[in-house]
């Protein structure tokens, strides 16, 4: 502390060489004297009086606090003079300054994480808003379709049930008809083929078409065994239903699946969202002792975690690939999940969720939305002392990896076509553009 005379002459303006010959002080000793006169001068005004309490008491140490007085950063002062006491040296209140700069550099990280994170998970939200009107419109015209505009026999309202579906303001063929019966409702105008996918001109004309066929006795349903018997430019299909048209054929019990499905994930989003929040305040409002604590096994992932990351899926990439798989790396799934590692072979189909630290292992509580989209799941993880129960685990084994516990949960891929063409896209696009 600053003897009250010298401060007194500090205060008045007077010269630092008279100071030194009044008090009998070397001039540097002044000068070292002046610095913390200063300082205090700069502190005062930020800072509580308990915590200004606490800045007299560490005398010359304080300059260990330089980066926040040149800042006059107010809440890095007042944190870090919180934590001292009596006991506190000058190397501990560097390290409590370097401490809380850390910690403010983190959340200015965080912050920009989250900035781009919201980002995105609000583009998701809005194109799965879109998916559900279009959904909720499609269940529309379903529940009209259901209600024919007028009353058909039972035997034409079964095959309309079965061979049409309300597509955009009109109908379309959701399954292959007889191919002589198709051809002559192509030849009448009734039906006409639109990128694949068979239109209904008019339904009514189709009714009349089905009746007559149905009068004469002539064939409706598709028949793999009476179709090869034809003379066909080309192959010939086992399966009836339109694949083009697939995604607009579905029930209405269906339909109504896949609005409680995209319901679920914009709520999952939210909860996303509220959880960076949460994530955030808790960093902000930690003083800087527990922040220090909670960085040494932050659940974040640091520079140093991001490059782990990646050098894992390096890892499991490479794997994949010496097992024969077409493997690719950030695949969106159809159910807008990310997964960090995926490949197929021969109608089968993997994904490796990798995990650098042991709190983004456990921070993970959505990898079950991962098994309807592959036929084994694993975890790559550095960290693995919480096991969930007939989960796959891999663990690195020199610049590969290798099967610790194979996945016996019971699951499949629901449309392995689908994944291998999301696969295969992602491929081309980052050998065309580069990303």
């Amino acid at each position: 502390m600053i003897d009250n005379k010298i401060t007194k002459m500090f205060a008045a303006g007077v010269s630092l060489p008279e100071i030194s010959a009044e008090m009998n002080l070397s001039l540097d000793q002044v000068k070292r004297l002046k610095r913390l006169y200063n300082y205090q001068e700069i502190v005062r005004p930020l800072v509580s009086p308990s915590s200004f309490n606490a800045f007299e008491r560490l005398n010359q140490s304080v300059f260990a606090l330089k980066p926040l007085v040149d800042s006059g950063d107010e809440k890095g002062l007042n944190e870090v003079l919180e934590q001292v006491d009596d006991k506190t040296s000058r190397t501990d209140l560097k390290r409590l300054v370097d401490s809380y700069l850390a910690k403010q550099k983190r959340i200015s990280e965080l912050v920009i994480q989250q900035q781009q994170r919201f980002e995105y998970i609000e583009q998701q939200e809005v194109q799965i808003k879109e998916e559900l009107k279009c959904l909720e419109k499609q269940y529309e015209r379903l529940r009209e379709f259901m209600n024919l505009p007028k009353q058909y026999p039972k035997a034409i309202e079964k095959l309309l049930f079965k061979y049409v579906v309300p597509f955009r303001e009109g109908y379309a063929l959701r399954r292959r008809l007889d191919s002589n019966f198709n051809k002559q409702l192509k030849k009448e105008g009734v039906i006409e083929l639109n990128d694949y996918i068979w239109l209904i001109n008019s339904l009514e004309s189709f009714v009349d078409m089905l009746s007559i066929r149905i009068k004469n006795g002539g064939a409706i349903e598709w028949d793999y065994q009476k179709e090869l018997n034809r003379s066909h430019l080309f192959g010939i299909s086992q399966d009836d239903e339109y694949k083009a048209i697939r995604k607009y054929a579905l029930s209405m019990d269906e339909v109504n699946a896949q609005i409680a499905e995209q319901t679920s994930y914009i709520l999952d989003f939210e909860e996303e969202k509220k959880d960076m929040i949460r994530e955030l305040t808790k960093i902000k409002k930690s003083n800087i002792r527990s922040w220090n604590e909670h960085a040494v096994i932050s659940d974040s992932l640091s520079d140093r975690e991001l490059l782990k990351h990646k050098e894992l899926q390096n890892q499991a990439l490479r794997w994949l690939y010496t097992q024969g798989y077409v493997a690719c790396s950030e695949i969106t799934l159809p159910n807008k999940k990310r997964a960090d590692v995926i490949g197929y072979k021969n109608g089968h189909v993997i994904i490796i969720e990798v995990k650098a630290s042991l709190e983004d292992y456990k921070r993970d509580k959505k990898w079950k939305q991962y098994l309807n989209w592959c036929d084994e799941f694993y975890f790559l993880a550095t960290y693995t002392s919480e096991k969930y129960e007939n989960v796959g685990y891999l663990e690195t084994y020199a610049n590969s990896v290798q099967i610790i516990e194979h996945d016996e949960l019971n699951h499949q891929c629901n449309d392995y076509i689908v994944v291998c063409d999301l696969i295969n896209r992602t491929l081309s696009k980052r050998f065309i553009y580069g990303f």
